[in-house]
């Protein structure tokens, strides 16, 4: 299992609200998928927007309405058209814009990871105000997945020189390159 998504809060903090694609390997059959999440509640399918590898997507999560807490969650699969957004009412800390590729929990535990090859963000930006910025403009950290015995599952590329770019790579497609 595999997820890569945008989001906003939750680092450090139990306000997350989310969109993003998810690749799995279930009993030998690949599986692909779109979903939102707003925690504590579980993530929701979104079954309008089919993704399959080598898909383009574009995802974003734009405050809308500050005195209401209205949130657009927008994700647009750019190499076949199809799309999703909606406004949902959700009180983030807004702490935090997070681009992040990770394994899912399932039953309160890490699943194993699926090798989904290279996920490369791009355009990654957060508007504060009027003002977009990019992430190097921010004070940004990386965070590794490791397994049980501290070993790497992933590389990740340095950001680009404009500061809005980076690749996650599975382990075994990072140790090749």
């Amino acid at each position: 299992f595999s997820v890569a998504w945008v989001g906003v809060g939750g680092q450090s903090d139990t306000t997350l609200i989310q969109v993003g694609t998810e690749h799995d390997f279930v009993k030998g059959q690949e599986q692909y998928s779109v979903w939102y999440e707003m925690l504590p509640a579980n993530s929701i399918k979104i079954p309008e927007v089919t993704v399959v590898p080598g898909d383009k997507i574009s995802a974003s999560i734009t405050l809308v309405d500050s005195n209401m807490n209205n949130w657009l969650i927008e994700i647009t699969n750019l190499s076949n058209g199809q799309g999703f957004k909606q406004i949902f009412s959700y009180n983030s800390s807004r702490f935090t814009a997070e681009w992040v590729v990770e394994r899912p929990t399932l039953n309160n535990q890490f699943a194993e990871l699926a090798n989904f090859g290279t996920v490369t963000f791009t355009n990654a930006t957060a508007t504060i105000g009027a003002t977009v910025r990019t992430i190097k403009s921010f004070n940004n950290y990386e965070i590794m997945m490791h397994d049980r015995q501290n070993n790497h599952l992933v590389g990740i590329s340095s950001l680009s020189p404009d500061g809005t770019s980076f690749t996650v790579s599975h382990f075994s497609i990072a140790k090749m390159g």
